[in-house]
């Protein structure tokens, strides 16, 4: 058996402006200005099994996220204006197994496995049974340097933090939206 425990940080910053012209000389000419902010903080926890040929691993993830929208938009030569602000938290969490064979002579290799995920942001993405993300691979090496590989999966994925966080009069309006 073997543990292994990671932490990992990620940060996505996007910053967009766009003048009339391109003339940044004043403000007045200020179009379109855009800053996000994307962070996600993920603890994983896996165990490794070893029995005879097969590998099984099991384990958790959870994640922190944090997306920060500011944008600023005039339309129609300056007749409209748009500012919008955005703060989403968002806690998210997944499950996993799979099992992996290697024939004896290394030629054959075979892997399944299963993955859960969900989030605090709606019921409908809490739901962990869900959002399976079931999946097989299939390898088999004809020579020494040529293996012929096939593999098929379905997978679930958090709709992007922008839909999250889109909010209409101070509410989120996508509350609906799947993995």
């Amino acid at each position: 058996s073997r543990l292994n425990i990671s932490l990992g940080y990620s940060c996505l910053d996007n910053n967009m402006t766009k003048y009339v012209d391109n003339n940044s000389s004043t403000d007045a000419n200020l179009m379109y200005k855009v800053i996000s902010k994307e962070e996600k903080l993920i603890l994983r926890g896996e165990n490794r099994f070893f029995l005879g040929r097969f590998e099984l691993l099991g384990g958790i993830q959870g994640s922190y996220n944090m997306f920060n929208m500011n944008s600023f938009e005039k339309a129609f030569g300056n007749l409209s204006q748009n500012e919008y602000n955005t703060k989403l938290p968002l806690f998210s969490y997944a499950m996993f197994v799979s099992a992996n064979y290697e024939s004896y002579n290394k030629r054959l290799d075979t892997r399944i496995g299963i993955r859960g995920e969900g989030s605090d942001y709606s019921a409908k993405l809490s739901r962990i049974w869900n959002n399976l993300s079931p999946r097989i691979q299939i390898s088999y090496a004809l020579m020494p340097r040529f293996t012929i590989s096939g593999n098929i999966g379905f997978y679930h994925q958090l709709p992007a933090l922008t839909s999250l966080g889109y909010k209409i009069d101070d509410r989120y309006v996508n509350t609906e939206l799947e993995y």
